[in-house]
């Protein structure tokens, strides 16, 4: 077996380990490198067991964090709930929010879902950014009202978040987005050892 040929078995060996940049590189240092990133995968995996009492924990800490956005901020979103995989945000739509037939710009509807989709899937204090968003608008709102998004965590894994945000003009569903979540390795927070 030529060099080559050992190298792709070997990565082939390695396929599916989360959170490895460059297979071929890993596959190239030999089948060790591939168990010492399994075992390292395991202890990792083993931690996502206590994400909710890492939330718990370092709640303050994790909502000072994501209730910061300057773009939600400049946009006067305000964060009404946070939860360990839910979020809930209100936005009084100005004037200046509407588009040319006088409703709330999609933008700003979309601004308001993403919003609450950061916090939502930050919630653990683990770095997650957006990684897909589907967003349908069923119903135009007006300027003066209030408008509410809420997003709740449908699944997530290690690598992966799945959240379904809704808003709310009063009772009335107005727009809906399915969004997807990509979940770095590092958290924004600091753990200590018994995290």
């Amino acid at each position: 077996m030529n060099r080559r040929n050992r190298a792709d078995t070997e990565r082939s060996d390695c396929s599916g380990v989360p959170g490895i940049d460059d297979f071929y590189s890993l596959a190239m240092k030999g089948p060790s490198a591939c168990l010492k990133t399994f075992k390292k995968r395991d202890i990792i995996l083993k931690k996502k067991i206590d994400e909710y009492q890492i939330y718990q924990k370092h709640c303050d800490q994790i909502y000072e964090q994501v209730k910061n956005d300057p773009y939600a901020q400049f946009l006067g979103i305000q964060l009404t709930k946070f939860e360990a995989g839910f979020a809930e945000a209100m936005l009084e739509v100005q004037g200046h929010m509407v588009n040319a037939h006088g409703t709330v710009h999609g933008a700003v509807m979309y601004a308001l879902a993403d919003h609450v989709f950061s916090v939502a899937c930050n919630a653990y204090g683990k770095t997650s950014v957006g990684l897909s968003t589907t967003i349908q608008f069923i119903e135009a709102a007006q300027p003066g009202d209030r408008i509410v998004a809420r997003a709740t965590e449908i699944r997530r894994n290690f690598r992966t978040g799945f959240y379904r945000i809704e808003i709310f003009h009063e009772q009335s569903l107005i727009a809906t987005m399915e969004a997807v979540s990509y979940r770095k390795d590092q958290y924004f927070i600091e753990l200590d050892e018994q995290d």
